[in-house]
């Protein structure tokens, strides 16, 4: 059986091209002090900013008027979205410092993965790198397969077939180029 999955590219980098760090130089002003609040009103301050955060990420509080939210490989429609962004908010009602860490990463084609059975195969022939060292392969254990993504060496990442088990008795994870 085969699935289609997609190729990303790197659309948009906050970390790089737009905003990493932001600092409100009044942070540590006498009166300013972190407060707690909700999501919906954090969202809200971050749009002053320009900075949409995706429906799908994982909100958690990190401490008093600290909070994260953090996208891991989170697929939103035709992009790909990687990382984590954090901010603290003061009892002024307002953000004063932000650490944006989102990676966007724009669909570029449909590609036919090869079935979980041939990249399995590819792992009987010792078709996978071995880091371990220089011994021989005497075993290898499948515990369980997944599919993701790896960046490749152009930028893109490609999707994967990602094997936990054991090789020659040591825990390993084996990846499997899907395409």
């Amino acid at each position: 059986m085969s699935f289609s999955f997609f190729v990303f590219v790197i659309k948009e980098q906050y970390s790089q091209e737009r905003l990493k760090r932001f600092t409100h130089g009044q942070e540590n002003n006498e009166g300013n002090k972190p407060i707690d609040t909700d999501e919906e009103t954090l969202k809200e301050k971050t749009t002053t900013f320009g900075i949409a955060i995706p429906g799908k990420a994982e909100f958690r509080k990190l401490d008093v008027g600290t909070y994260e939210w953090v996208m891991d490989m989170r697929e939103a429609g035709d992009k790909l979205v990687d990382g984590s962004l954090s901010v603290v908010f003061y009892n002024d009602q307002t953000i004063k410092r932000i650490e944006n860490h989102l990676v966007t990463y724009q669909k570029v084609r449909d590609v036919q993965m090869k079935s979980e059975k041939d990249a399995y195969n590819e792992i009987l022939a010792g078709g996978f790198l071995q880091a371990m060292d220089d011994r021989q392969i005497e075993n290898v254990k499948i515990n369980h397969v997944e599919t993701g993504y790896h960046l490749d060496s152009k930028g893109f990442y490609q999707p994967v077939y990602v094997f936990h088990g054991a090789v020659n008795g040591m825990e390993r994870t084996i990846y499997i180029p899907g395409i």
